[in-house]
């Protein structure tokens, strides 16, 4: 009797154990990120066709910071027919310059993306993320500019899946 109740209360502890754990103490990293913007360059004559860009930076808003153009943080990609960069969740704009280098001249644009910023509750693990309404893209050209055309293809910015802005050039 005495091996059967120390078996019964060693079962019943696990179970309570394991029921304890609740499905906001984990958290899925693949909701809890807040998405990139992902911007893709096309040939301004025909925009069914991606075109590569030479060697992209781009700076954030008036500052001499770059800005990182993908996952991992570069701030300089050659040959590059999309990027994936961040949006400035503490505003409801985001100003950026783009500079293309082809190897004599250095190209540069600027963009003004605005949004409404949604703050998104995940679950108690997870906290927050922000998600991006509305978006707008401003082209400003520069003296020695080589974007024709910003093109907003997906307004809502959710995910890192969608083509949100087209850069035509």
């Amino acid at each position: 009797m005495k091996k059967s109740s120390r078996a019964f209360f060693l079962l019943m502890l696990l179970l309570v154990g394991f029921n304890s754990c609740e499905r906001d103490d984990l958290c899925d990293l693949s909701q809890a990120v807040t998405p990139r913007l992902i911007i893709t360059f096309v040939d301004a004559s025909n925009t069914l066709e991606r075109k590569a860009v030479a060697s992209l930076t781009i700076t954030e808003g008036s500052s001499n910071t770059l800005a990182p153009l993908n996952d991992t943080g570069a701030t300089a990609l050659a040959a590059i027919d999309s990027i994936a960069i961040p949006l400035d969740s503490n505003n409801d704009f985001t100003s950026y310059t783009f500079n293309n280098d082809d190897g004599t001249s250095v190209f540069m644009d600027d963009v003004e993306l605005t949004y409404i910023v949604n703050e998104e509750y995940i679950n108690r693990a997870c906290g927050f993320k922000n998600t991006y309404q509305d978006l707008n893209a401003i082209l400003t050209n520069g003296s020695n500019s080589w974007i024709n055309n910003v093109q907003v293809i997906t307004s809502n910015v959710t995910n890192t899946n969608d083509i949100h802005v087209e850069i035509r050039h």
